[in-house]
């Protein structure tokens, strides 16, 4: 899914771009920031807000 943005519809292409390379495998999963196993490895920033 890609919605939702703060910013409405100026993060759509670049967003859409990552989407689509994530599905066709052009990106490497340890490329991915948003890789189901992040949060096992260690891999995101502990925030004070949800933006983080």
């Amino acid at each position: 899914m890609n919605c939702g943005y703060w910013c409405g519809v100026m993060m759509s292409p670049g967003a859409g771009k990552r989407v689509a390379d994530i599905a066709t495998g052009k990106m490497d999963n340890k490329d991915n920031p948003l890789r189901y196993s992040r949060f096992r490895e260690g891999a995101f920033e502990k925030g004070d807000t949800f933006l983080k």
